[in-house]
């Protein structure tokens, strides 16, 4: 037999052995799970999605995954998983988390809360979480925050606490500056609040206090200083 005709037949059988059936390959050492990619993990720990995923020692890549995908799925704030099989020997798992909104603390500890104000059962120890604090669970306010976050992150990510007064008005809270709106903003009150802090950055302005509780316009309290 002639080296390539060898080759051939190797290659050939490689194919043979890929295009078998996933029953008979769960037997083959070769297709052994080596390594599990994670994507889209933020939120929990890859402990917790290894934990959760329940693999085998000696786990083949062409085993069922269905369990482990539902027992991925019921973990707190996870909205979808996907699971891919990538040879010889790598599982992707792709997850899908539910967005946290704010910290709220609790006679328990701090706790994380959706923009419904539910309690997530995120672990807030468990990293990946900027979050403003909140008083209280109001789904007023947490949608409020929710709009900002989804309109303008930017500015989300500034605020470092937040609170719902009782005339409606939602206070923002940014280090030593604060924005003041009424209820949950539309898009283009965020959007035109976004473009007076531009504005002012870009001309050297500060301010102490945006106030965008009034129609089509924002009353600025400069700074002190």
């Amino acid at each position: 037999m002639t080296r390539r005709s060898a080759g051939l037949l190797l290659g050939s059988g490689a194919v043979a052995l890929l295009l078998a059936s996933p029953l008979l390959l769960r037997h083959v050492a070769f297709f052994r799970v080596r390594q599990v990619e994670l994507v889209g993990v933020r939120y929990h720990s890859p402990q917790q999605i290894i934990d959760a995923l329940g693999l085998a020692r000696d786990q083949s890549l062409f085993a069922s995954v269905r369990k482990g995908e539902g027992s991925l799925s019921d973990l707190p704030g996870v909205i979808d998983v996907k699971i891919e099989r990538k040879v010889p020997g790598t599982l992707k798992i792709e997850v899908l988390e539910l967005q946290p909104i704010a910290f709220l603390a609790t006679p328990s500890g701090l706790t994380v809360l959706d923009a419904d104000a539910n309690q997530m059962g995120y672990d807030p120890a468990a990293g990946g979480f900027d979050l403003p604090f909140v008083e209280q669970r109001d789904s007023v306010l947490l949608h409020a925050l929710a709009q900002v976050q989804l309109v303008d992150p930017g500015l989300f990510d500034q605020v470092d606490a937040a609170s719902l007064r009782s005339d409606g008005t939602v206070v923002l809270e940014l280090g030593q500056k604060r924005i003041m709106l009424h209820g949950v903003p539309d898009a283009i009150q965020i959007e035109t609040l976004g473009a007076v802090r531009n504005h002012m950055a870009e001309t050297g302005r500060d301010y102490q206090q945006l106030d965008a509780r009034f129609e089509a316009q924002i009353v600025v309290r400069r700074s002190n200083g």
